[in-house]
């Protein structure tokens, strides 16, 4: 459910930064020189309409993040998660691209058993 959250959010996320960066450069000179309400409502709805889906998506990253790395390096996960947390992701993933899955090899103590890559 997570990976359809993910995919949604992320579709969404760029028709709504375009449509907000065209409706600023259309209704920005209407604010400034009528100082029209609505301009500004508008466009504080597209930045906070914009702010929501950026957290929502981040948090759903962040939530599959954790379950992936739980099933690659359970002992780990949470400090892999800070670090994905600020945009380091691709650094745990490329420490555990050898490793057996927990559904594969079992919760192995300390660390998951990594394949025989030659």
């Amino acid at each position: 459910m997570l990976n359809v959250w993910l995919t949604v959010l992320s579709a969404v996320s760029l028709p709504l930064s375009v449509l907000s960066v065209v409706l600023t450069l259309i209704l920005l000179p209407l604010f400034f020189n009528l100082a029209s309400p609505l301009a500004a409502m508008v466009l504080s709805l597209f930045s906070l309409l914009l702010s929501v889906v950026g957290i929502a998506y981040k948090v759903f990253y962040l939530f599959s993040f954790y379950y992936l790395m739980m099933d690659y390096e359970p002992s780990r996960a949470v400090l892999y998660t800070i670090l994905a947390f600020f945009n380091l992701g691709f650094i745990p993933l490329l420490l555990c691209r050898h490793n057996v899955p927990v559904g594969v090899a079992g919760r192995c103590e300390p660390l998951q058993p990594k394949y025989n890559i030659h």
